[in-house]
C-alpha cells in the first residue's frame, strides 16, 4: 500500500557518502530535505485563507530516496528502517508580509522523475 505523509517529526535517516561529501553531516530527514537544491518549479494558485488573500505562488520542488531509521527509544513492534522518498516543496520568494509555503512529504511510492513527485504533492 502506498502512503503519503506530511513530515512532522525530524526522523533519523541514513545519509549517503555523496551527502557527506556535500557537507551534510547530520542524518535528519528535514535537514536532508532542506539541503536539496531547487529542482522543478510550478506556478500554483493558493486560495484565500483566514485573513490571507488568494495569490499565485512559484514553488520549487525536489525529491530524494531516503532510508528512515527506526526510533532508538520507545515502543515499536519492528525495528527496521523504511525505504521511502522525501519530497520537499517550498516557496523561495514569498510576497512581502507572507509566510513562505513549505511542505515536506514522505511517500513509499518510488519517484523517478519530477512529474511523479508533483503527482504526490497533488495528493
Amino acid at each position: 500500500m502506498t502512503r503519503v505523509l506530511r513530515v512532522a517529526q525530524d526522523r533519523n535517516v541514513e545519509i549517503s557518502q555523496e551527502d557527506v561529501q556535500a557537507g551534510l553531516d547530520e542524518g535528519h530527514l528535514k535537514i536532508l530535505a532542506r539541503a536539496l537544491p531547487g529542482g522543478d518549479a510550478h506556478l500554483v494558485h493558493i486560495p484565500a485563507q483566514h485573513s490571507q488573500p488568494k495569490r499565485e505562488a512559484l514553488l520549487q520542488m525536489n525529491f530524494q530516496k531516503v532510508r528512515v531509521q527506526p526510533p532508538v527509544n520507545g515502543a515499536c513492534l519492528r525495528k527496521t528502517e523504511i525505504v521511502a522518498w522525501v519530497v520537499r516543496v517550498w516557496e523561495p520568494s514569498p510576497p512581502q508580509g507572507q509566510e513562505p509555503l513549505e511542505w515536506i512529504l514522505l511517500t513509499t511510492l518510488p519517484i523517478t522523475c519530477p512529474s511523479e513527485a508533483w503527482e504526490v504533492v497533488q495528493w
